[in-house]
């Protein structure tokens, strides 16, 4: 039942705004979207490329593993993974057993903006493209990696008083 209640945008003809949500055509006054701009112009300008992630989760029955004030480990060498993430520190959450992460470079997902002039320029054509009240915020929708959690919450603030 709870399935049949999520919405699936299929097709996205945002010059009329119009998105395809479960089969139907809507059309809207406002959009706010927090997806690549490459989807919702329907890769008109091309790809925008991606860094992904592949997270490999460890539970482990001790309280902590890292050292205090240490939430993430990077490592400089020949290893598969970016950075080993102790979730429970990160969050502060108290558990006798603790959690690690390791992420490992992918591109199986869309999570990291790929920092290249290249791809700057095609996300910046599609940027040009957004007709008045259309708005691309937050990470993926922005394609830009610097937007931590407080600058998006930011960004949508800054929105929804301009809205």
């Amino acid at each position: 039942e709870q399935a049949e209640k999520i919405l699936k945008q299929s097709k996205y003809d945002i010059k009329k705004y119009r998105i395809k949500v479960n089969g139907k055509w809507r059309t809207y006054d406002i959009i706010v979207s927090t997806i690549s701009p490459e989807t919702i112009f329907n890769n008109e300008f091309g790809q925008l490329r991606w860094i992904g992630r592949e997270f490999f989760k460890i539970v482990l029955p001790i309280k902590e593993v890292f050292p205090k004030n240490v939430y993430f480990l990077y490592y400089a060498n020949n290893e598969p993974f970016t950075r080993i993430v102790e979730y429970k520190k990160f969050y502060r959450y108290e558990s006798p057993t603790t959690l690690l992460i390791l992420e490992i470079p992918s591109t199986k997902n869309k999570l990291y903006p790929m920092p290249t002039r290249k791809d700057q320029k095609i996300a910046q054509k599609y940027f040009n493209e957004l007709p008045e009240n259309v708005y691309s915020i937050g990470r993926a929708g922005s394609y830009r990696y610097s937007n931590d959690m407080d600058d998006i919450i930011q960004q949508c603030m800054d929105l929804a008083n301009k809205i």
